[in-house]
């Protein structure tokens, strides 16, 4: 999450969609977290913390009025990319036997493990109602961050952080999983 009164913004990061490339872009452009944690919480848990949180923390002048931005990511590759930053993989490296050999885990941990909300979850309120302003779609970030940049009227550059180590993320999915990201995701 970042946020600037002064260019009147509040960027959701929902976690592996470019967020931290989006983070450091506008880091000179946005405002200390005054406010958004205490010392009894994580902040880094308000790094990723959701609109809703977000909405519920900041002025409501200030959330009527900022533009409410967030990043999204085709849900079958974010979450790999999810499973491969949270298990430390380096699926990439595998050769395509070894994959295939170990591929079950994968699977076992997105169909019984995991408990990650959806983007839209995070970008919604409790009745499903969107809360941002804009969508930007990670394939075509530095087409949708030039935007960002002419509506908030400042000058950045996006530069690849923190990048994910995984080979196209159809090679991770099973017919099981494709299913149950389609359904759930």
């Amino acid at each position: 999450m970042q946020i600037s009164k002064r260019h009147n913004f509040i960027f959701v990061h929902i976690p592996k969609t470019g967020g931290t490339s989006m983070r450091h872009a506008l880091e000179p452009y946005s405002d200390p977290w005054e406010g958004l944690t205490d010392t009894h919480e994580n902040r880094m848990q308000w790094g990723h913390a959701n609109a809703l949180q977000i909405r519920e923390r900041v002025e409501e002048e200030f959330w009527n009025q900022a533009f409410k931005f967030a990043v999204v990511r085709n849900p079958w590759d974010w979450l790999v990319s999810m499973y491969v930053f949270n298990s430390g993989a380096r699926l990439d490296e595998l050769s395509r036997e070894a994959f295939l050999k170990n591929k079950h885990l994968f699977e076992q941990w997105l169909l019984h493990e995991v408990a990650i909300d959806s983007q839209t979850h995070r970008l919604s309120d409790t009745e499903g109602n969107l809360l941002v302003d804009y969508v930007a779609r990670m394939n075509h970030l530095n087409e949708d961050f030039q935007y960002i940049c002419q509506r908030l009227g400042i000058q950045a550059t996006l530069n690849h952080r923190n990048p994910s180590l995984h080979s196209l993320y159809t090679r991770y999915h099973t017919r099981e999983t494709r299913e149950f990201i389609q359904q759930r995701y």
